[in-house]
């Protein structure tokens, strides 16, 4: 009795393994192996290709994608009191897009009025991995900066100059993938002269160290930076902005819309600043 269906035999690629198929069906099988063979040598090269860009195509743009590395170009040591160490630091921080589209941020050259890219942390810890440890508990020094509330109608300005049809090279920056922009900017540092402790039991904060625990330290120290982006003035002076803007701009690029931004950890090399004299 003849088969009445195709048989399914394991494709080898040896021509003489394709000789030793069965012919019960009349060849049918010998066929069916050829004409996958073909199939398969067409459409590999195609199927290969379509793999190598889906990747890109399926990976969707986010605020990690642009990624904030510092450099220390100097530190400065401005003056000493009884009771406090202040330092200016100055940085190049640098802006890289390490997605594969385009990003819109909010420049930081521009209106410190309304302040964007204002400092809003700043902390060390002894080591990189310290300092990039997340949730932070190893910083050795914090503090934070805020700004009240405010109605002042240069928020409101500022909204209205962003409320383009597209990104206002005024107030904005575009990077396209693997693409970076370096800021020259400045951090002061402050210190309390003396290390303070809890009234509770008498003990260091662990991220209130000050001057006279820090400046003995002798291997370099670690710093992270928090910027205010979106401050929540400017947000509050037009609260859809934010989601407008992201979807108005998208042929631009994908803005970043987070209220803040921090930096990776930066080297900081205070042990070998010299203190000058008290003013």
């Amino acid at each position: 009795m003849q088969p009445t269906g195709i048989r399914l035999h394991v494709i080898v690629s040896s021509a003489a393994a394709h000789s030793r198929l069965p012919a019960a069906d009349g060849g049918r099988s010998v066929l069916c192996v050829m004409k996958i063979r073909e199939l398969t040598f067409g459409v590999l090269p195609l199927f290969l290709a379509l793999l190598a860009f889906v990747p890109a195509l399926a990976q969707k743009p986010s605020s990690s994608d642009l990624v904030l590395r510092g450099r220390v170009r100097s530190i400065r040591h401005v003056l000493s009191y009884s009771n406090s160490v202040k330092f200016d630091v100055d940085l190049d921080i640098d802006f890289v897009n390490v997605g594969t589209q385009p990003i819109v941020f909010l420049s930081p050259q521009q209106e410190p009025q309304a302040e964007i890219f204002q400092v809003e942390g700043i902390a060390l810890a002894l080591s990189k991995l310290q300092a990039e440890t997340y949730p932070y508990g190893w910083d050795i020094w914090a503090r934070g900066m805020f700004t009240s509330i405010s109605t002042a109608p240069e928020y409101g300005e500022v909204a209205r100059r962003l409320d383009q049809s597209s990104p206002p090279p005024d107030l904005t920056r575009v990077l396209r993938s693997r693409e970076s922009w370096t800021w020259r900017t400045t951090v002061a540092l402050w210190f309390e002269a003396h290390t303070v402790t809890a009234y509770v039991n008498r003990t260091p904060s662990p991220s209130d160290l000050g001057w006279d625990v820090i400046g003995k330290i002798g291997t370099p120290l670690w710093m992270r930076l928090r910027y205010s982006v979106w401050s929540h003035n400017l947000q509050r002076a037009d609260r859809n902005l934010r989601a407008r803007l992201q979807k108005r701009w998208r042929n631009a690029g994908y803005l970043i819309v987070e209220p803040e931004l921090d930096t990776q950890a930066i080297e900081l090399r205070l042990n070998e600043v010299k203190l000058n004299d008290s003013p």
